[in-house]
């Protein structure tokens, strides 16, 4: 009889459990950017839709390096290249959101853009009141910083990159590509790349590759085990008869 029970209750909570994950899934997958995440820009004032933007058939990656001014401290300079791999034509317009982290703490986190598909970001590394601090202009859709006039280089105040003996944790994801307004419309959709960098890793380019999302990646281990616990009590319940 206690078997039984348990067997109602899993196959129950895995009935349950799956239509929520799906409708949860479907339902990111289907929303609109949110406030935070356009970062105040006009789409989140009820101004008219943006067209979603689309990788299509391109390899989008991402090349960086890291390399520090050797007269003055604590200068270090991030270039990032955004291109497709399989042309190695670069990208132009592109809007990203990066989040420098160490140790699991958020050190710098910002939205940036390049209209060239190419920008540096100039990081003073010193641990002063000006941390978070960027220095440029923000282009109207997303609010992200991009350089003044005809510059490649955002300036920003964060304590990144001066601990020699650390390692920093990047994480990018792309909201806009090929032009200022072209965003894509689900974060889901929207290409993400991670790198770990550490200042032993100067004037080396390092290349990432899109990252792919699974597009349900909790309700299938969930139903599998559900459903494999369930054959395993019957098999016990059947064993017991015997």
């Amino acid at each position: 009889m206690k078997s039984y029970l348990i067997t109602i209750v899993i196959i129950s909570s895995t009935l349950v459990l799956f239509p929520m994950l799906i409708l949860n899934q479907l339902n990111t997958y289907e929303r609109q950017i949110s406030k935070e995440q356009c970062m105040g820009g006009p789409e989140c004032q009820g101004a008219q839709p943006i067209p979603s933007a689309s990788v299509g058939n391109r390899k989008v990656e991402v090349e960086l390096k890291l390399y520090s001014n050797s007269t003055i401290p604590n200068v270090h300079y991030l270039w990032l290249r955004f291109f497709d791999a399989n042309t190695n034509q670069t990208i132009r317009h592109v809007s990203f959101f990066l989040n420098i982290t160490k140790n699991n703490v958020s050190l710098l986190h910002d939205m940036f853009h390049t209209h060239t598909g190419i920008l540096t970001i100039q990081v003073n590394s010193i641990n002063t009141q000006f941390n978070g601090t960027i220095l440029g202009i923000q282009e109207p859709y997303l609010n992200a910083w991009t350089p003044r006039d005809n510059s490649s280089t955002v300036v920003a105040y964060a304590p990144i990159f001066n601990d020699a003996n650390s390692t920093y944790s990047l994480k990018l994801t792309m909201y806009a590509i090929d032009s200022d307004n072209n965003i894509f419309s689900d974060e889901r959709i929207a290409p993400k790349f991670n790198f770990d960098l550490s200042l032993n890793q100067q004037n080396q380019i390092v290349s990432s590759q899109n990252m792919e999302i699974p597009e349900f990646p909790f309700a299938i281990p969930i139903l599998f085990v559900g459903i494999t616990a369930l054959i395993l009590l019957f098999k016990i319940e059947f064993k017991t008869n015997i």
